[in-house]
């Protein structure tokens, strides 16, 4: 469950329900019963996020290796409506985050029954997409109308697409960050894996990864951080791990996805020692997507991708 800055949960009025990453289910169904003596209910989903991809592999003194692109957010959806227009049990629908190179588990949703058809659905929040090679995966698309009419039919409602991730490096340098976006979205995708150019006889560090940045003034540019760069000092080095992404601050609903991993450095044009692998991307926050992995050399192991943060469903009645 999560703290929600001592929000008071007087007789289920609060409630909040997500997938445990720990498990081996797709998805998972929750019972939500109505509490008694309330006026008014709103529900909040998240779709699940996208998993980071993983790093690519470079050949020493010969290419460049590229870092994997960051998972994408899940969609963002709203629905309040008057509680005699709300069942006595609803059914709430959670899916795990993305998994790298694995196709994500589908919506979240809140419905008349256990299952997704439009017509029982009060509200559907859509999974963000996988990074895939360098590229960025994709936001969860906007929900519509038509694939919640139990919801959009009777209450006033707010739907968001999901942020995509940042791409990773092609170029042997860092990652592409991402930051909190303006749309009214709470949270993020995740960001690019750093490269590893090793086209060069000389010192080169990794690329660092990419950061995910939040919506504060305060001469901070990122608050979960990518994977710092590989420095070479006088021999190869393996890439750093993104931070795993989480709440931007106690107290306030905004959450990140995960820093990018950084590329392995390499020294002069001497074989990349045992171990200078690359960086993992960090995994995303809930509805957040996972960090791209970094680049390391052929005959090692190029920095995993992160995965994808689950949906969340947040109701609440008065």
């Amino acid at each position: 469950m999560l703290d929600f800055g001592h929000t008071i949960d007087q007789d289920g009025r609060f409630q909040s329900f997500s997938h445990s990453n720990g498990g081996t289910t797709d998805f998972q169904w929750f019972e939500w019963i109505k509490p008694r003596g309330v006026s008014m209910c709103m529900f909040t989903a998240l779709g699940s996020g996208g998993a980071g991809a993983a790093g690519t592999l470079s050949v020493v003194d010969t290419n460049v290796g590229s870092g994997g692109g960051g998972g994408g957010s899940g969609g963002q959806s709203i629905v309040m409506l008057p509680a005699y227009c709300v069942p006595d049990v609803l059914y709430i629908r959670c899916p795990r985050g993305g998994v790298p190179s694995v196709t994500g588990p589908g919506v979240t949703a809140v419905s008349l029954a256990p299952d997704t058809t439009a017509n029982n659905c009060l509200l559907v929040a859509n999974a963000g997409g996988n990074g895939s090679g360098t590229s960025a995966g994709t936001g969860g698309s906007i929900a519509t109308a038509a694939t919640m009419l139990r919801g959009t039919g009777l209450g006033a409602y707010k739907l968001l697409a999901g942020q995509a991730g940042g791409a990773g490096s092609t170029t042997g340098g860092a990652g592409t960050g991402v930051s909190l976006p303006t749309t009214g979205l709470i949270v993020t995708g995740g960001a690019g894996g750093g490269g590893s150019n090793l086209t060069v006889n000389n010192p080169n560090d990794g690329g660092a990864g990419g950061d995910v940045g939040g919506p504060f003034g305060l001469n901070q540019t990122a608050y979960f951080f990518g994977g710092a760069y590989a420095v070479v000092v006088s021999a190869s080095v393996p890439g750093n791990a993104g931070s795993s992404g989480g709440r931007f601050m106690p107290g306030l609903l905004l959450f990140a996805g995960g820093g990018g991993g950084s590329g392995c450095g390499c020294y002069g044009n001497a074989v990349v020692a045992v171990g200078d692998n690359g960086g993992a991307g960090g995994r995303g926050a809930f509805g957040c997507g996972g960090g791209g992995g970094g680049a390391s050399a052929t005959g090692f192991t190029a920095g995993a991708g992160g995965n994808g943060g689950p949906g969340l469903v947040i109701v609440q009645c008065w």
